[in-house]
């Protein structure tokens, strides 16, 4: 409950989740890694503002082993219906992904409801293909 947590906890747990999605990114069978900005939903949701930059390093990291592990980054739309008003990730951490070699993407509503499926996906390609040349949604052999 983040109505109930101080900044500095928020900023510790938050580099431990990153922490720990850089373990999974060490695994040689993983293609995808999803909902890397999670916990910004429940912060909003508690007036608290989540500032990226304050994460930039521990992003990078975890970046450079996807993109050496070619891992790709899932954007979720689930943002821009629900109060956010952007997807998930923002933009910023795909630039930054894309920094720092990351190739692969792939984009999904994450709807729960039929209502939404597709939802938003048409322009977050768009933005997406702005940044760079990504392989979208592309399944890797990798055994």
């Amino acid at each position: 409950d983040y109505k109930k947590t101080s900044n500095m906890y928020d900023k510790g747990i938050y580099r431990k989740y990153i922490k720990e999605l850089s373990e999974i990114a060490d695994c040689s069978f993983i293609d995808t890694i999803g909902h890397i900005t999670y916990p910004e939903r429940y912060m909003k949701e508690a007036g608290k503002e989540f500032i990226y930059e304050d994460f930039e390093e521990d992003f990078g990291a975890l970046f450079e082993k996807m993109a050496k592990n070619k891992i790709a980054l899932e954007l979720n739309t689930s943002g821009l219906r629900q109060g956010l008003f952007h997807t998930m990730p923002k933009v910023e951490l795909l630039e930054l992904y894309k920094k720092f070699g990351g190739e692969y993407i792939t984009i999904g509503s994450d709807s729960h409801e039929a209502k939404f499926v597709g939802g938003g996906i048409k322009e977050t390609y768009k933005k997406a293909f702005e940044i760079g040349d990504f392989k979208v949604n592309q399944i890797r052999k990798k055994h």
